[in-house]
């Protein structure tokens, strides 16, 4: 959020500098930190700061939305190495097993987590592909 330039919702200054204001997110007031007196409440909708919206959309500008893009780039193609990684582990010892008569050991750990990183990767970049469109704060991939 954009804070430098805004009017103080309590002393009605400008907010020279960000790093001097705190602003809500949900009701979009601006205040100078020192005027909210270390409160982490907005004094306006009396929401936290801190509060997460799913549903709360921010515009990316193109840059960020091809960094976005990259990121869920490479988190899909990890997810898909972990993904045969482990499934090529997995088929090994089954066939090694299969010779020998014994047990064989199924990486599901691993299996999962690269599945996780695939459709998470996956779901991000559809969302951001076309560059036109907003991405929803939930769906960063950090």
């Amino acid at each position: 959020m954009q804070l430098t330039g805004k009017k103080c919702y309590f002393c009605n200054k400008n907010i020279s500098f960000q790093i001097d204001g705190e602003g809500c997110h949900f009701c979009d007031i601006a205040f100078h930190k020192k005027c909210l007196d270390g409160s982490k409440i907005c004094p306006s909708c009396h929401r936290s700061f801190f509060e997460i919206i799913e549903d709360e959309v921010y515009n990316l500008s193109k840059t960020e939305k091809i960094v976005l893009q990259n990121k869920a780039g490479n988190s899909i193609v990890i997810g898909i190495l972990m993904f045969i990684i482990a499934g090529g582990l997995t088929a090994a010892s089954f066939f090694s097993a299969n010779e020998r008569g014994g047990s064989f050991i199924v990486f599901h750990g691993a299996i999962l987590v690269g599945l996780l990183y695939f459709l998470r990767g996956l779901k991000t970049w559809l969302k951001c592909r076309d560059l036109n469109t907003t991405i929803p704060k939930s769906q960063f991939i950090e």
